[in-house]
């Protein structure tokens, strides 16, 4: 009896290290004593080997061999695998009771080894998603039922502080300053949810958009979108996207990438970094003290560069083009 309360124990902690990599050393320190012939489990310290990865629990094996050459990997939460393996002495015989025991053991190590693993791609892929949010030029705020606040990028938080239209509280609510356009959001939001936990939200077509703020003021756009993909995998019943922009933002520094994207001397990327923050080509002339015909001429060379040829063009593929992604440390 206290042999299975061990087993059963040990079952509890294998599903507990599927969720938490560091548990895997004491785990495997403990299967020694349920099995009298083994011999123990090494765990090399310095091992980094990710196609060890279920190298042995994918193998279809009788169960009398797992403990002779097992190894399998767990992924570190920060980089890394720990590779594990034991082996029974030479010529040693599993008993009845320990051909059982490992009988037991084998199916929730292989079941806590595949869940450890997606865990670990889902917790990358998040990772990757929530950095990529950071390189859009848009304040982006992913909310559930009540509006509450699943994740928000950098520039929506920055946005929200300088124009003091939107309260975005860590973990909170999602809500807009003034009564009125916290009502609006507030409608939007529930709009957009009700299409994404329907199945029936298409990205923006059933989405709606606002203006915050007032003209003289600080002011936001702000579009709702539904986020249908997400509701199949969310327990609240689906989510939404907030995008939002400031009308008065200068795109900023554009000059280097645009040198590096499209070919463009120091002097046209300045120029065109001008032209796509608003400027025209007199007031930037103006500025740095140059005649209408070298502006003209950096115009057309610029352009030429980025596949366009005329000023309207240039600007549009440059606002569409990898150039307003912002840089990510």
């Amino acid at each position: 009896m206290q042999a299975d309360s061990g087993v059963h124990g040990l079952i509890g902690k294998i599903h507990d290290a599927a969720l938490d990599s560091q548990r895997w050393h004491a785990l495997v320190a403990e299967l020694p004593a349920l099995l009298a012939t083994h011999t123990g489990i090494e765990l090399p310290p310095d091992a980094r080997d990710s196609d060890a990865v279920f190298r042995y629990f994918g193998l279809d094996a009788d169960v009398q061999q797992v403990f002779h050459t097992t190894a399998a990997a767990v992924q570190r939460r920060h980089g890394g695998f720990i590779p594990f393996s034991g082996s029974l002495d030479a010529g040693a015989r599993l008993s009845q009771q320990e051909s059982a025991t490992v009988a037991l053991l084998v199916p929730h190590l292989r079941s806590a080894l595949a869940c450890h693993q997606r865990l670990t791609r889902a917790e990358s892929l998040a990772r990757a998603a929530t950095t990529a949010l950071e390189a859009t030029p848009f304040g982006v705020v992913v909310v559930d039922t009540g509006s509450t606040i699943l994740h928000a990028n950098g520039q929506a938080k920055s946005m929200a502080a300088q124009s003091r239209l939107l309260r975005m509280p860590p973990g909170g609510v999602l809500r807009a300053t003034r009564q009125a356009e916290d009502a609006q959001v507030q409608n939007l939001v529930r709009g957009a949810l009700r299409s994404a936990a329907g199945g029936t939200g298409h990205a923006f077509a059933d989405g709606g958009s606002l203006r915050l703020g007032m003209a003289g003021g600080p002011q936001l756009h702000a579009l709702v979108a539904p986020l249908p993909a997400v509701a199949a995998h969310h327990a609240g019943g689906g989510a939404a996207a907030v995008f939002l922009s400031d009308p008065m933002a200068r795109i900023g520094s554009l000059a280097l990438i645009l040198r590096k994207v499209y070919g463009m001397t120091p002097a046209e990327a300045l120029l065109t970094e001008a032209l796509v923050n608003g400027d025209t080509p007199a007031e930037y002339a103006r500025a740095r003290q140059l005649s209408m015909s070298t502006i003209r001429t950096q115009v057309r060379t610029a352009a030429a560069k980025a596949g366009a040829s005329r000023q309207a063009d240039l600007i549009r593929i440059v606002l569409t083009g990898p150039a307003v992604l912002r840089h990510v440390a």
